[in-house]
């Protein structure tokens, strides 16, 4: 039986490289599958395809952003098997721990398609907007993620509301 040869998934296209390392097992260290190694050129196409991706999907209705993440969740559903396989070969975990992970994603991703209905950019809000800011920094100086910086704001403002060791009192939550 030839072995799987796994790909990478860039800018929407699975590539092959000439560079392959193979995948063992860990349980007995069978060779499992071939795995193609990205060099300079494919992580340069790799990193330029997010960030197209990312201009290209922020600019989404939440309707369109549910469809995707909806198709998704279905997309690994239907291939439920070959994910634990490949998660059971590639990490030696036990195939139950597999299958949980797997309907983890499955699960995530169909919540991720229900939340954006509710806290997505609506779509007639204009995609333009005044910068204080350069977009790739924040104000502490590191990369600016869009994600987590609102996750960071939204950890603050909680964190002011519930008890602090500063208080004496446990404030009010909301």
């Amino acid at each position: 039986m030839a072995l799987p040869v796994y790909r990478l998934f860039i800018d929407g296209q699975a590539v092959d490289t000439s560079d392959h390392y193979e995948l063992h097992y860990p349980f007995n260290g069978e060779i499992v599958g071939m795995v193609a190694r990205a060099g300079e050129q494919e992580t340069d196409a790799a990193i330029a395809g997010a960030a197209r991706a990312y201009n290209e999907t922020r600019r989404l209705a939440r309707a369109r952003r549910t469809e995707i993440l909806n198709a998704m969740s279905r997309g690994v559903a239907e291939r439920r098997s070959d994910f634990e396989r490949a998660i059971t070969l590639g990490t030696g975990k036990p195939i139950e721990y597999a299958r949980a992970e797997v309907g983890r994603t499955v699960g995530v991703l169909a919540l991720a398609a229900e939340e954006v209905k509710r806290f997505g950019r609506a779509p007639n809000r204009s995609t333009s907007r005044p910068q204080t800011r350069a977009r790739s920094e924040s104000s502490s100086g590191s990369p600016s993620v869009p994600f987590l910086r609102s996750r960071r704001s939204i950890f603050r403002s909680t964190w002011s509301r519930t008890r602090s060791p500063l208080r004496s009192q446990p404030a009010t939550r909301w």
